[in-house]
């Protein structure tokens, strides 16, 4: 059970890490709340593309290009 608390932590612990990073980039450029709100939701919806391209194909490889694109379309207004 020890392991398994612990991996758990270290998971939970690097997932927020990554929402606090996305959080802070987003206030960032953000003039105002609702343009907060806008690109946070931007960077979360890039990174579950990423993430969904990694796990189709097993985390062996992905084309660069799919990436960027995956990366990009939230922020060009395409579907998340």
């Amino acid at each position: 059970h020890v392991v398994m608390l612990a991996e758990l932590n270290h998971r939970v612990k690097n997932t927020l890490a990554t929402i606090q990073a996305l959080a802070r980039h987003s206030r960032k450029s953000a003039p105002s709340l609702d343009a907060y709100v806008h690109s946070f939701e931007q960077r979360i919806h890039a990174m579950a593309a990423s993430h969904n391209l990694l796990t189709d194909t097993a985390w062996e490889t992905v084309d660069l290009q799919t990436l960027a694109e995956e990366q990009l379309r939230p922020y060009a207004g395409g579907e998340h």
